[in-house]
């Protein structure tokens, strides 16, 4: 490592990404709720801030010299706990069927595919990376759950600036939050951050294109979609489990070399 972790450098990396996602959506100007109605506006709402915020993080954490914590760790707990991304992992598969493919223009599609990789990978690498490991340099384990899943829940909160309804938005990051500790406990069952990215990804994804182009983004779950929302639910009910019985009482450790 270059420098040694530290909470606040983690929280630095977490504020770098937000501010970089508010000032790239402002010059974008797309309504949140509009986000998937078509190729530009997924374009200039989703692939580019992500992506400028995505590089940001990155560039701190190779800074930092945080890659190998940030991506591996020795995995938690007994092979039972990989029921948490399995059940993530099966209702996700699940709702893909139920989306409406030849609704979307191929074009819009590609770019909602590129712009939730993008998602998946920057919003994971902020919260359960660069913070996840800035915090563990001086907080217990299930703190460090509780924050990151947290501040994970929060930065959804932004999307009232893009025009996303109040309401909807503190749902939205309540529910994020159980989200948050299902891809947290993902990473600590596998030991590898590449998972909770792919799982982030894939959920986000469905949920965009599961009603079909115009449907906005602050909808209900469609009949197609009942999979994965109850998948959500069971792994957060497995995820709470292996937080009680693993997480709680320990601190990681590192990866052997």
């Amino acid at each position: 490592m270059r420098v040694s972790p530290r909470p606040a450098l983690g929280l630095a990396a977490y504020l770098a990404y937000l501010v970089a996602i508010v000032l790239v959506n402002l010059i974008g100007g797309v309504d949140y709720d509009e986000i998937a109605d078509s190729a530009r506006n997924v374009l200039l709402g989703i692939v580019v801030p992500v992506a400028v915020a995505s590089a940001l993080v990155a560039a701190l954490a190779t800074y930092f010299g945080w890659w190998r914590e940030i991506m591996v760790e020795r995995p938690a707990g007994r092979p039972w706990s990989l029921i948490v991304p399995g059940i993530f992992a099966l209702g996700i598969v699940g709702g893909l069927f139920g989306v409406p493919f030849g609704d979307w223009a191929t074009g819009t599609i590609l770019l909602l595919a590129l712009g939730t990789l993008l998602v998946g990978f920057g919003e994971e690498l902020t919260t359960r990376g660069v913070l996840l490991v800035g915090m563990r340099a001086r907080y217990r384990e299930i703190l460090v759950w509780l924050i990151t899943s947290g501040l994970f829940a929060l930065m959804h909160g932004l999307n009232i600036i893009s025009g996303q309804a109040v309401g909807k938005t503190l749902v939205q990051v309540v529910f994020t939050f159980v989200i948050g500790s299902v891809l947290y406990a993902s990473r600590r069952a596998t030991g590898l951050l590449i998972v909770p990215m792919i799982l982030h990804a894939l959920w986000d994804f469905t949920l965009l294109t599961g009603q079909g182009p115009g449907a906005g983004t602050a909808q209900e779950a469609t009949q197609g979609q009942a999979a994965l929302i109850v998948a959500m639910y069971l792994a957060a009910a497995a995820a709470v489990v292996f937080l009680v019985r693993v997480v709680r009482k320990e601190k990681p450790e590192p990866p052997t070399p």
